[in-house]
């Protein structure tokens, strides 16, 4: 794998930033639906926010609305349980603006819809909201299940050197990484190049909410990277990806979750991805699906900052 062409570079004095400060947003006009938020450098790939950063951002923004807003904080539905998210341009770190709007609401469910400007509109989510535990109601029946996490493996965390392109890809490094040994990155290279297998959590310590598993969702190793033949460096745009919650968390969140990451069909430059999340105790937290595109990392440059 050739080296990134265009590193950020950052300060001796850059001051890094929690998923939590990356995502916060100041209310502008809560009866319009509109907020601010400030994308930062560091939670970029190269030059450009990251698509699951800026998926938590939106989830992030639409459960706001949802729990403030006069009329729909009294449905209860705190929980976005799906958002499809349709990438139209690349943001640029910086300021940008946020704008919820309803689409319909119900006793059970509501529907948002969550667009991001920077003087055009550049991505919107579509969002589901209800409460896990009081509104949904129904028969539970049992499904063929999904292949079990392995073993949580003993031994220390991968920090540091999980990413092989970290410096051209921070937002990698917000993840600590525990993976099988003798694995490439969580991958059999020789056998199953296309799936990745890891259990992961938060590098600063902090626990996975529900809006973070839109950054977990589509944070990890890219796969093309496990082929001996993908020699130029590549940046991996999301087309649109979407994430549904099957599980809401106890005590404010997931310490650690397992990650089982796998693409189907890789041809002509595009490829699909789907990624189960599971807790510690093997059950299915979250299914995430996604279409992203392979492309010279030549075309991730910096440009002009962003403006509202």
């Amino acid at each position: 794998m050739t080296l990134w062409p265009n590193k950020p570079i950052f300060e001796s004095d850059f001051k890094y930033s929690s998923l939590d400060e990356a995502i916060a947003t100041r209310t502008l006009n809560l009866n319009a639906g509109e907020y601010s938020a400030t994308l930062p450098r560091d939670w970029c790939i190269g030059f450009v926010p990251h698509g699951g950063y800026l998926t938590s951002l939106l989830l992030h923004a639409g459960t706001k609305h949802m729990t403030t807003h006069p009329k729909l904080s009294k449905l209860n539905q705190p929980h976005p349980i799906h958002s499809a998210v349709t990438f139209l341009s690349r943001c640029t770190p910086g300021p940008a603006k946020l704008v919820a709007a309803v689409l319909k609401t119900g006793r059970q469910y509501t529907f948002l819809r969550v667009s991001l400007y920077q003087n055009i509109l550049l991505l919107e989510a579509n969002i589901v909201f209800t409460h896990m535990t009081e509104h949904e109601r129904g028969p539970t029946l049992r499904t063929l299940p999904p292949p079990p996490p392995p073993p949580h493996p003993d031994g220390p965390w991968d920090i540091t050197g999980a990413d092989p392109l970290g410096d051209a890809r921070p937002v990698s490094k917000k993840i600590h990484y525990r993976t099988t040994p003798g694995s490439h990155f969580g991958s059999d290279r020789k056998n199953s190049p296309s799936v990745r297998e890891e259990w992961v959590r938060m590098a600063d310590g902090s626990k996975f909410t529900i809006t973070s598993l839109g950054y977990l969702s589509d944070m990890f190793l890219p796969l093309p990277e496990n082929y001996p033949e993908m020699g130029e460096a590549q940046w991996y745009p999301t087309l649109a990806l979407s994430v549904e919650v099957k599980r809401a968390p106890k005590g404010g969140g997931w310490g650690v979750l397992f990650r089982r990451v796998e693409s189907r069909v890789i041809e002509n430059g595009r490829m699909d991805m789907t990624v189960d999340l599971f807790d510690e105790q093997g059950r299915i937290v979250a299914i995430s699906h996604h279409a992203a595109i392979m492309v010279s990392a030549e075309r991730n440059r910096p440009k002009v900052a962003a403006k509202l």
